[in-house]
């Protein structure tokens, strides 16, 4: 998704924990943050937004959010709750988090696209 959205001339930033880094389509900007964290999800946005929060370029905004986290190594009948816990943090809570802190940012029409 990140590359269609280059190819139509939009800038994209990837924000993914730092040992990600690499995984990033060419031409892509990259913050290395955990998205789970209320606090850290500021920091991509405030790299693309500045610090006043609202988007620099021009155009309609738009931000995609794209998060995943895989089970674990073991059958899911073997995952304890704090494995659980976790990738519910980082599948469902990041998204709020992330769609809270981009949609500010954007301005009208702004929209905000999980995937």
């Amino acid at each position: 998704m990140a590359e269609a959205f280059g190819a139509t001339g939009a800038r994209v930033h990837v924000a993914d924990l730092a040992h990600a880094r690499g995984g990033e389509p060419d031409g892509c900007g990259f913050t290395g943050v955990d998205v789970s964290d209320p606090v850290g999800v500021d920091k991509p946005v405030r790299g693309v937004a500045g610090p006043d929060r609202r988007r620099r370029s021009r155009g309609s905004g738009r931000a995609v959010c794209k998060l995943w986290h895989r089970w674990s190594d073991r059958p899911v009948e073997d995952l304890d709750v704090e494995g659980w816990d976790r990738t519910m943090t980082v599948n469902v809570r990041s998204a709020f988090l992330c769609c809270r802190r981009a949609v500010p940012a954007l301005g009208p029409p702004g929209a905000v696209r999980s995937c």
